[in-house]
């Protein structure tokens, strides 16, 4: 919502449009490994796990402004 606040109205569509296609490719890319890469979980687990816990390391520095946010 915060993004919305930097955004002029006519943008604010588009701008959500993207965030839901954003949060959509993750589903379509697990789905596709799991489809025609491996049925194994343990490599997508463990690679989520290290994409999440270095991005909460990474927020732990930056400063609190949209600029650093966005």
């Amino acid at each position: 919502m915060w993004l919305f606040g930097l955004l002029q109205t006519k943008h604010k569509s588009v701008c959500c449009g993207i965030m839901n296609a954003w949060d959509c490719s993750t589903l379509t890319v697990t789905t596709l490994y799991f489809m025609y890469v491996s049925k194994d979980w343990l490599p997508i687990m463990l690679a989520a796990t290290v994409l999440a816990t270095a991005g909460h390391i990474i927020m732990l520095f930056m400063p609190e402004r949209p600029v650093w946010l966005l």
